[in-house]
């Protein structure tokens, strides 16, 4: 059993399927309406740049769901709907709260960007279950389109408390860890907070070296290489337990690299500083996707050892490559303008 194709949708809407279509306008006016919101934010806040491929990434994740499978559907039963509704009025709830928050402040406050992602993602989870029911088939029950959700959330600003909490541990944690480096490599250096005491000068691990923009870049790529290239449970919960793992490993490297160049009296600011940025970036989404190739050429070559005799699987895994390495160069992009 697969998906409808859209004629077939267009044909079943036509034969009285209003409420569906009526439904999925008011979902898309909703996103419109909250795009609006979130692409101010997404032009100021370079950790949040990755957003501008989001609207893309997402329709090209459900066109791949539909097309590549695997084609799981939930029973049309009352178990389903009850599920729904939870999820519509969880959905309604938060953005009530989030509502109550702006008329206080105001809509474009990170606060509020969040909460509001929570309603748009329980509003897509809440069409999700309807559309991927056995009787409608417009979407299949999958990991693929689990992400294509999940891309919206990591796409909104975290809350202010979160955000400093997140940056200051990362920060701390960067400045020990050079520190240390500094020490079993015999150059004399001292720790003052996020302030690294080099005897010529002193080097401040500041917001941007954090690598909390390198690590949310990395953690949606790690989630959008986990939809795209792999399919066994085990391939996509490797990568994305990786993700942020290389992302603070390779900031790291990137702030260790500068604090040496600062020792030997190199100016670190603007160039050596941006250009290590977006190189780091870059190396870490690569080796991901390269890792997720890996996983995937495994994978591929232990079914066909298993299924010689099923050639439709073979070519169904093949035709499915470009698409997906297409879309693997639109993260990649993404992390590097992150």
């Amino acid at each position: 059993m697969k998906t409808r194709d859209w004629s077939e949708v267009r044909e079943w809407i036509k034969a009285g399927r209003w409420a569906l279509l009526a439904a999925g306008l008011l979902l898309v006016a909703l996103l419109a309406i909250w795009l609006r919101l979130l692409l101010p934010e997404w032009s100021r806040n370079p950790d949040l740049s990755h957003g501008f491929f989001t609207p893309i990434l997402f329709v090209l994740l459900i066109n791949e769901a539909r097309n590549r499978g695997p084609y799981r559907f939930l029973p049309s039963n009352n178990k389903t709907w009850f599920a729904t509704s939870l999820v519509a009025l969880a959905s309604l709830i938060i953005l009530i709260t989030a509502s109550l928050f702006a008329a206080a402040i105001e809509w474009g406050h990170p606060l509020v960007l969040f909460l509001s992602g929570g309603c748009v993602a329980g509003a897509l989870t809440a069409a999700w279950l309807i559309t991927a029911t056995r009787s409608v088939r417009i979407v299949p029950f999958n990991w693929i389109i689990f992400v294509a959700i999940l891309l919206w959330l990591l796409s909104v600003p975290l809350p202010p408390g979160t955000y400093s909490q997140l940056t200051l541990g990362l920060q701390l944690w960067v400045s020990d860890r050079v520190l240390q480096s500094l020490h079993l490599l015999g150059i004399p250096a001292m720790q003052n907070g996020n302030i690294i005491e080099l005897a010529r000068t002193t080097v401040g691990v500041e917001e941007a070296c954090s690598g909390v923009r390198s690590l949310l870049s990395c953690i949606y790529a790690g989630f959008f290489f986990s939809a795209t290239f792999v399919r066994r449970w085990k391939s996509r919960f490797a990568i994305i337990l990786l993700a942020p793992i290389f992302a603070i490993g390779m900031n790291f490297i990137r702030s260790l690299l500068l604090t040496l160049l600062a020792n030997r009296g190199v100016d670190i600011a603007g160039t050596w500083h941006d250009a290590t940025g977006y190189a780091i970036l870059g190396i870490t989404a690569v080796v991901l996707g390269l890792l997720a190739m890996l996983l995937e050429r495994i994978e591929s070559s232990r079914a066909t050892a298993s299924a010689e005799d099923s050639p439709h699987t073979a070519s169904a895994t093949s035709d499915a490559i470009g698409p997906r390495i297409l879309l693997a160069g639109y993260t990649v992009a993404a992390c590097c303008l992150g």
